[in-house]
């Protein structure tokens, strides 16, 4: 195990650093429809160039790791400057060369990595979780998932307490799931939004300012797969998926597979990928996908 190297120095950092340590911890310890779920369904979705729940995740590891070895000396001394491979793209292989000087395997830290990653993949794939609204901030279920976050967060704390790392990176990964597929699924960008939810996963506090169930959030989307400006209203809203009774004028997700598409409002507000076969919105997929990133890493 490779978490025994950093323990002498968590217990002396501050607090602003707790849940960076926590994520650390968790993959150092070895034994170890949204965004779409991997490349692999990205690319037989006829979507290449979408950022896929994988990468997303992938990234905000690699990122937290990165802070977290700027302001924490491995046991040889060495700290990363605030320099290192900004504004470039690095790997785990990277990072630990840059870090351990090549004297400590990269190997678990990966196969960790891979736990957290396929976790938040299979969320679109379990039958648990696969058509569970509250997974996905579908629905307009915003405070149900938000809360199913902030407990999921609690469990997670509660494995490593008792050092089942492995049933911790799981719930990790479906923790990013729903996270991410917020800034997918609702209309928080469409409202004018550049910066994560101030809100969202935050302990005490409570999302406001989202649509009642008697509020219309959408009109009806015409001329194909692709909608522009069916957002009406400023409140918060999700859209909706399949066979649920949607109520007149709410949004749906949108994209071929959607059946709720077809009632009033049309269309739907997605921005899982690039095609709008899957996504509506996919214009602004790449600024879901930032944000989704921002939110992770946080």
């Amino acid at each position: 195990r490779y978490h025994y190297l950093l323990q002498p120095n968590i217990s002396i950092m501050k607090k602003s650093m707790a849940l960076r340590c926590l994520l650390i911890f968790v993959l150092m310890a070895h034994g170890a429809y949204s965004f779409f779920p991997n490349t692999l369904v990205e690319v037989f979705s006829v979507a290449p160039g979408s950022q896929t729940h994988k990468d997303i995740t992938k990234n905000a590891i690699l990122q937290v790791a990165l802070r977290f070895f700027q302001e924490v000396s491995s046991p040889n001394g060495n700290v990363l400057s605030l320099n290192t491979f900004q504004s470039k793209e690095f790997s785990a292989d990277d990072l630990f060369v840059a870090y351990y000087d090549n004297k400590v395997s990269v190997k678990n830290f990966k196969k960790a990595m891979d736990e957290v990653e396929d976790a938040n993949a299979y969320t679109d794939f379990s039958p648990i979780t696969k058509n569970d609204a509250v997974h996905h901030f579908d629905n307009e279920q915003i405070r149900a998932s938000n809360q199913l976050i902030l407990i999921s967060r609690n469990e997670t704390l509660a494995f490593i307490r008792a050092e089942n790392y492995a049933l911790a990176r799981k719930r990790l990964g479906e923790i990013c799931h729903t996270l991410q597929d917020f800034y997918s699924h609702s209309n928080w960008i469409e409202l004018g939004n550049r910066k994560i939810h101030p809100e969202l996963a935050q302990p005490g506090k409570e999302i406001s300012s989202v649509a009642k169930e008697d509020q219309p959030t959408c009109t009806n989307c015409y001329g194909g797969l692709e909608c522009i400006n069916n957002n009406i209203g400023n409140l918060l809203t999700t859209g909706y998926y399949g066979s649920v009774k949607k109520p007149a004028g709410k949004c749906s997700h949108g994209g071929i597979m959607d059946t709720s598409q077809y009632t009033s409002a049309t269309g739907g507000i997605n921005k899982d990928g690039v095609s709008s076969i899957w996504s509506p919105h996919r214009k602004l997929h790449q600024v879901a996908a930032q944000l989704a990133l921002n939110a992770t890493i946080s």
